[in-house]
């Protein structure tokens, strides 16, 4: 039987990858016993509990910022090294897969002290600190852009397999999406997401551009994730704008709104690009200027240098740009057409199926007593 920890967590953008391999994994092998070892997050717990998958909180801390921070750095992160310890110790995986980012860091540390495999999945075209450290010991790391290899010391054990995305993002007629929230079938749809958390910045920007769009409304809709804290809000100016749209703090059937959309106006992040891209959707991306090294930036360069998405740095972000390149777009059936094609080009929707079979092949049946020995180096026994 396979035994599996997923370590990481504390954003979507880390977790789903995850979530998706796990599914993927389950399917190829239904015995799998998973277990995900997260930051403690409500979101992770919450996400992980409706998806009837077993999990552990480890609490860890990020890189501090301040030399005050560092003794309770180091006091939690040893605290949670020693936890995930114990817990191989009772266990015994066969593998350890690290999702990427701090919360990530402790279980891949103690899978290199227990023997045990670590394989790393990175979204991003610039990977985090967690991730290139980690590498150096890593048996596998799966990639979503050929961009990231230049920033990794070693590139024996680099697979360009893309990014696993969710199963439920099955691709709907647009019909039947638009009916199942509350819009016109014949409109040209306009999503605007900007993560579990909603964006500041294109609810703003979205906002200012009402005018515009009012211009058009009886040509262009819209599909609003504006995050719990501006959902009111943006709906109450879409209504006083007259513009029709479906706004939502939170939307769980992401495939709704990707099936509906004609075009998505959003950030950049790795695991999005690996959705829109799955889902053979254009976009106009708006990188998170505040994002760990800039990454959004770089994988909006990646897929902007494809031709499926336009590239809008925040700096830039007004209601003229919206105008002229979200709603110019919206309204350009042709161009659409082609992003869209490219869109499809540079997407691999069987990413967890490939990673997933990869892992079951290699690292499944690790014979017991080369995994006993591994755990008994450590004890020194």
């Amino acid at each position: 039987m396979l035994r599996i920890y997923m370590a990481g967590g504390g954003t979507g953008g880390h977790l789903f990858p995850g979530i998706s391999l796990a599914g993927a994994i389950r399917i190829i092998e239904p015995d799998a016993q998973i277990k995900f070892l997260v930051s403690g997050r409500k979101l992770d717990l919450a996400l992980l509990e409706d998806r009837g998958f077993a999990c552990v909180r480890i609490e860890q801390r990020q890189l501090p910022q301040h030399p005050r921070q560092i003794g309770e750095f180091m006091v939690t992160n040893v605290r949670a090294l020693w936890q995930v310890i114990r817990l191989m110790l009772r266990d015994r995986p066969d593998i350890v897969v690290g999702l990427g980012g701090y919360a990530s860091f402790a279980a891949a540390a103690s899978a290199k002290l227990c023997g045990v495999p670590l394989v790393l999945l990175e979204q991003n075209a610039i990977p985090g600190k967690a991730n290139r450290a980690l590498a150096l010991a890593a048996d596998r790391v799966f990639c979503q852009w050929t961009q990231a290899a230049r920033f990794f010391l070693r590139r024996d054990n680099l697979r360009f397999a893309g990014s696993p995305v969710r199963q439920s993002l099955k691709k709907l007629s647009k019909e039947v999406a638009r009916q199942k929230l509350t819009l016109a079938p014949e409109l040209r749809t306009l999503l605007v997401l900007g993560g579990s958390q909603g964006a500041s910045a294109l609810n703003r920007a979205m906002i200012e551009a009402a005018a515009a769009l009012k211009e058009h409304s009886d040509k262009v809709q819209v599909i609003h994730l504006a995050g719990q804290t501006d959902a009111e809000f943006v709906s109450q100016s879409y209504r006083e704008a007259g513009i029709r749209a479906s706004v939502h703090g939170f939307l769980g059937e992401m495939q709704l709104a990707y099936s509906a959309a004609d075009l998505v106006f959003c950030r950049a992040g790795g695991t999005t690009i690996a959705e829109l891209t799955g889902m053979g959707l254009p976009s106009v991306l708006v990188p998170f200027p505040y994002a760990t090294q800039n990454h959004q930036l770089a994988n909006a360069r990646a897929l902007a240098s494809t031709g499926a998405a336009r590239l809008v740095e925040e700096k830039d972000l007004n209601r003229q740009t919206v105008r002229s390149t979200v709603l110019g777009l919206l309204l350009d059936e042709k161009e659409l057409q082609r992003m869209a094609d490219q869109a499809r080009l540079a997407g691999r929707p069987g990413a967890a199926r490939e990673i997933a079979e990869n892992i079951v092949v290699r690292f499944n049946r690790q014979p017991e007593t080369r995994k006993s020995k591994s755990f008994a180096r450590l004890l020194n026994l």
